[in-house]
């Protein structure tokens, strides 16, 4: 059922493991893709134990997740060449050699859950936007324009994962596959003094770094935004200088909430802070963007 509702919905074929672990739901959906006879749906909780084992041995060890080459390698001097091989062992040995990783991997092929389910992604711990251009520019104030953007783009990220900032980045970039043009890729970056969410701000300071990093006389090609140093909103590390945690501003958080819901439902960058216009000059160039007939009404083709 869940492959076809994707099929369906999606129009990608997909294949589907079901494992007591996330090692095993790993290794169950690789051999749903591998051996047709699954029909792309591998249930390992339906096998005894002496199953399970047998249809590991017919895999090499490097398909377990999170088993490279180099670790493949290793582990075939060791003698253990295959899946079923490494899912036989002894995790407490394996940790003498390896790691906790690989004693947490064997007790996963074992059936041992050591890895947690996520319900959703974790925060991000930095956040980056950047694009390249559509073409060359050259002074300050066309490179601004992107850079309000992208930081305006960032901080609405930020504030999707419930998080602030406490540094702010900027870097440009100079077109290193035309080694004849001079050359000049600066990047910098600053704590804040309090750490936030607000787009003005950000914007603020990301300009503020611009113009520290821009020198005249190269033919610029992408420019980005970091935020780093990102922590939980409404926590705020004090000082022994601090005289009182900032004044929390309900109406600027009511500002930045009209700002995502805009963006949301008219699509992003329809509402802004400051000028900040889509020129050709240093939007991306998408002329040959592939249509999204699957995901677009507007581009659906059409048959006459």
């Amino acid at each position: 059922a869940i492959k076809a509702q994707v099929k369906q919905w999606v129009g990608l074929p997909v294949s589907v493991g079901v494992g007591s672990t996330k090692t095993l739901a790993k290794f169950a959906n690789h051999v749903g893709k591998k051996q047709p006879q699954w029909g792309g749906v591998c249930d390992l909780t339906v096998l005894t134990e002496a199953d399970r084992l047998a249809l590991m041995d017919q895999f090499p060890v490097q398909e377990v997740w999170g088993v490279g080459r180099r670790l493949a390698e290793q582990l075939i001097e060791l003698g253990l060449p295959t899946t079923g091989a490494l899912a036989r062992s002894d995790p407490k040995r394996l940790r003498e050699r390896f790691g906790v990783v690989m004693e947490r991997t064997v007790s996963e092929l074992q059936g041992v859950s050591c890895i947690a389910w996520e319900n959703e992604p974790p925060a991000k711990q930095q956040i980056i936007a950047s694009r390249s251009f559509g073409g060359p520019l050259y002074t300050l104030d066309q490179i601004a324009e992107p850079v309000r953007f992208h930081m305006g783009r960032a901080a609405e990220k930020l504030r999707q994962q419930g998080s602030v900032a406490g540094r702010v980045g900027v870097f440009l970039e100079t077109n290193g596959f035309r080694p004849q043009d001079p050359q000049y890729s600066p990047s910098r970056s600053l704590a804040l003094p309090v750490a936030t969410d607000d787009t003005a701000v950000l914007i603020t300071w990301a300009v503020a770094l611009l113009g520290a990093l821009f020198k005249a006389g190269y033919r610029y090609v992408k420019a980005g935004v970091m935020l780093d140093d990102l922590r939980p909103r409404g926590l705020h590390q004090g000082s022994l200088f601090d005289a009182q945690p900032p004044v929390h501003d309900l109406r600027r958080e009511r500002l930045m909430g009209v700002l995502d819901q805009a963006n949301g439902k008219w699509g992003r960058g329809s509402l802004g802070v400051g000028v900040v216009k889509h020129q050709k000059g240093w939007a991306m160039n998408r002329d040959a963007l592939s249509p999204r007939y699957t995901t677009c009404w507007e581009e659906l083709r059409v048959v006459t």
